[in-house]
């Protein structure tokens, strides 16, 4: 029972670790909360611009650059992911 109780205690460490180093500031702000918010952005983005390009075929133009905008700020989330 020693040993299943000491493994517990190892991984809730390490699981508190982990959740310190996701939670570190990033220029003040923590991660979590630019992340979401790049995510929002990315997802608003997104489906303007693929209701624009689909349903006002005049403004395809419009659209496509919207859609691509948001495919830039998701990379940027990803960056902070992966990096952070």
């Amino acid at each position: 029972m020693d040993d299943a109780s000491e493994m517990l205690r190892r991984q809730q460490e390490e699981l508190e670790r982990i959740r310190a180093k996701r939670s570190k500031p990033l220029l003040g702000i923590r991660k979590d909360s630019v992340r979401k918010g790049l995510n929002i952005l990315f997802l608003v983005l997104a489906v303007a611009g693929l209701g624009i390009y689909y349903f006002l075929p005049t403004h395809k133009e419009t659209g496509f650059m919207l859609a691509l905008s948001g495919m830039i700020i998701k990379i940027v989330e990803f960056i902070i992911r992966f990096l952070g």
